[in-house]
């Protein structure tokens, strides 16, 4: 397909209209010597001076040799017809099409001019734009994975656990699950975290459409096989006892770790109580929980508020009063979108910083689901291993602990996330960070005690304190790194309170553009921010905080470096 003059006119006006000069080559238009030639010295003034020539500019730039240009065909070439922008779009698309196809098969541009030939990168892969999906606010999908570094290096147990699922998705959802899950096993250990204690139990969340792998997660529930059935057998020897003595007396508590998440708030303390203080709310289905909150007799916000720092809660009725002065509770729950909402109104909520989230959606294709290991076997039999590990704590119940070293590091880990966060977000983040560094010491004694079982010496003298490993240290930086991501997704989105989407925050699209950047000009900022509607203001105020936290160095008027 030949282009002609007139057209490579106008397509070159909607390069330069686009701010696609750097990604265009010359030669793309060498139907038209003129418009080859003009591009060409306005690409290179584009290069050396971060913005558009004057007609002035251009006409000192284009007669800077032997080859002078008349100035009436310059003025004509730089006049832009007035054209429908679809038109135009249309037939950049279609030239763009032309000459990929002419690159790919390593022709002459003039022989390769056929719609029939479709080359196999897109217009918008070339250019380094995102694809237009159907739903254009929506990521499908582009949610980061956790790392599989973080796996190949978890204590022995986990690994095990966590190899049972192949495909990338269902494994993070088990991992976040199942440290939830684990997370109620040890009542007794504790660390010190800003002058207080802190257990290990943790809230998860994790959020996708229907159909979409998530169920992964009750896989996690099994590991607590064994301990129900010890549980059961435990007040079954209790009742028989309360029996023999004529019933005389309050009867046992049955025990059970486990509670249900459309308990009412009575029958949460009851439970808590016969725990001890402990238990896990559990729920695939988060409406479950959210149904509850609705109705006055279940609303436990602040209870939930509360126990995630192990702060004393109490309830009264008229005939008796609990009080639970150190709750440990752990939460894990997975619904959809919109069931998010009914659970967290809004990003001010202060449940919603207490999270540690995944969110995705799932184009994962039907597999068959007649292959593979009876997964509910693998995990009951393994519950007996866990069992045996939490006894372990109950009869040792030493310190989890950071080195100083380790301390600086997760310090310097923390404040620079928080800087990441408020260049996108201002502060209204914030509070996010500093509960994700408190998820994080919970993670971290976790990891302690299962990497410490497995490493003990039965002949070494018990320790009172345990030191968390390097290598647990640099595996929760990776489990925060990409759950921060996971955390934006949320917050960016929840505001929306009707069919909502995962939608990326443009303000990070722009950022992530600015930072893949080896030198750079304003302007081209400006016109990537243009993309995203974001205002000249707010790229200014965004560089500004660039600068201040050092990660881009002004070279020049107008002129900056980033800082790799």
């Amino acid at each position: 397909m030949n282009f002609q003059p007139n057209q490579l006119k106008n397509i070159m006006h909607y390069v330069i209209k686009k701010g696609l000069i750097d990604k265009i080559e010359p030669k793309f238009f060498a139907d038209s010597d003129i418009i080859q030639k003009i591009f060409t010295s306005i690409k290179k003034y584009y290069r050396g001076f971060g913005s558009i020539p004057t007609t002035a500019a251009l006409w000192m730039e284009l007669n800077n040799g032997e080859d002078a240009m008349d100035k009436d065909i310059m003025m004509s070439a730089m006049k832009e017809d007035e054209l429908d922008e679809d038109y135009l779009e249309d037939m950049f698309n279609r030239w763009m099409t032309a000459n990929l196809a002419a690159i790919e098969v390593h022709q002459a541009i003039d022989e390769v001019r056929s719609d029939s030939y479709k080359p196999s990168i897109s217009v918008p892969e070339y250019l380094g734009l995102e694809q237009q999906d159907d739903e254009p606010d929506r990521i499908l999908g582009r949610s980061p994975y956790f790392d599989d570094n973080i796996f190949e290096n978890l204590p022995t147990i986990l690994k095990k656990m966590c190899a049972k699922f192949d495909i990338k998705r269902e494994r993070d959802i088990f991992f976040i699950s199942v440290l939830t899950v684990l997370s109620v096993g040890f009542p007794s250990i504790k660390g010190i975290y800003w002058n207080e204690e802190i257990y290990a139990n943790i809230y998860s969340l994790i959020i996708a459409g229907f159909g979409s792998g998530k169920s992964a997660a009750k896989f996690a529930l099994q590991i607590l096989y064994r301990l129900k059935l010890e549980e059961k057998k435990l007040y079954n020897l209790q009742m028989e006892e309360f029996k023999k003595n004529g019933s005389n007396g309050d009867p046992p508590k049955e025990k059970n770790i486990k509670i249900s998440g459309d308990s009412s708030v009575a029958s949460l303390f009851q439970r808590l109580e016969a725990n001890g203080g402990s238990g896990l709310i559990f729920e695939t289905e988060a409406d479950t929980i959210a149904d509850s909150m609705k109705m006055e007799w279940g609303n436990y916000d602040t209870i939930l508020r509360k126990a995630f720092q192990h702060e004393p809660i109490a309830t009264s009725r008229m005939n008796y009063t609990i009080d639970i002065e150190q709750p440990k509770i752990s939460l894990g729950l997975t619904g959809t979108p919109k069931q998010m909402t009914t659970l967290i109104r809004s990003s001010e909520n202060g449940l919603f910083s207490r999270f540690l989230y995944y969110i995705f959606e799932s184009k994962e294709e039907f597999l068959n689901p007649f292959v593979g290991q009876n997964k509910i076997e693998f995990f009951r039999n393994i519950s007996h291993d866990v069992y045996e590990i939490t006894k372990y704590y109950e009869e040792i119940t030493p310190e989890i602990k950071l080195t100083a070293e380790q301390g600086e590091r997760f310090t310097k880990f923390f404040n620079e996330k928080g800087k990441e966060l408020n260049i996108l977000h201002d502060e209204d983040i914030l509070s996010i960070v500093k509960r994700l560094g408190t998820i994080s010491f919970k993670i971290l004694i976790i990891l302690t005690l299962l990497r410490n079982h497995e490493n003990r010496n039965i002949f070494e003298p018990v320790r009172d304190a345990l030191y968390v490993s390097d290598i647990d240290l640099d595996i929760v930086f990776s489990i925060i790194k990409t759950s921060v991501k996971h955390t934006e997704i949320v917050f960016v989105n929840l505001s929306k309170q009707e069919n909502v989407v995962i939608k990326e925050n443009p303000k990070e699209l722009l950022l992530n553009f600015i930072l893949s950047q080896n030198e750079f000009k304003r302007k081209k900022v400006v016109d990537k921010g243009k993309e995203h509607n974001i205002s000249p203001a707010t790229v200014d105020r965004l560089l500004k905080d660039l600068l201040a936290n050092n990660k881009i160095i002004k070279e020049g008027y107008s002129s900056y470096r980033v800082n790799k």
